[in-house]
């Protein structure tokens, strides 16, 4: 806008020449530079500022690249280690069957275990008790041999001996 202003006082002040006219043209001239020169500084000022400003975004953008390039690093370590932990849970879920097999098949042992060992105390006792009767059978048959024996005549033998008697 100042430069329309400008332009239209500099073609007034040419067309009519006279050192009043020639140094209101030069102090119009003047006056258009150093607006222009104002503006230009402010113009030249406020590219730096967005300058500074497209400096600061680029760092934090860099700064924000490295953080992604962290930030899928880390995904990557952590997904092989949920993988990891998949296969060791799967292993765990495993071993943990196993083990419940492997205690049943204790109980069953400790039980089959359990029934021979009173097998074997029932067996212990019926042969002592056995041998409790056979033996018990045998006193009684020798006090009965022995009550008996004593009681048998026996007849005596002569033998061709020369007279000799022999009693039993």
């Amino acid at each position: 806008m100042w430069a329309a202003v400008l332009i239209a006082m500099i073609l007034f002040l040419v067309a009519a020449p006279s050192p009043v006219a020639a140094q209101t043209l030069q102090y119009v001239s003047d006056q258009l530079e150093i607006t222009l020169l104002a503006e230009n500084e402010q113009q030249m000022q406020n590219m730096r500022q967005e300058s500074a400003l497209a400096q600061e975004r680029l760092i934090g953008l860099e700064q924000l690249e490295g953080n992604l390039s962290r930030v899928q690093a880390e995904k990557e370590n952590l997904l092989t280690e949920l993988q990891n932990l998949k296969l060791v849970a799967a292993d765990s879920l495993k071993i943990i069957e196993e083990n419940k097999g492997l205690k049943q098949e204790l109980e069953e042992s400790s039980a089959k275990q359990q029934a021979l060992i009173e097998e074997n105390t029932r067996l212990g006792d019926e042969s002592t008790q056995n041998w409790f009767l056979i033996g018990a059978g045998v006193l009684i048959l020798g006090m009965l041999i022995g009550l008996t024996i004593p009681n048998i005549r026996w007849k005596k033998r002569r033998s061709s001996m020369s007279g000799m008697n022999i009693d039993f």
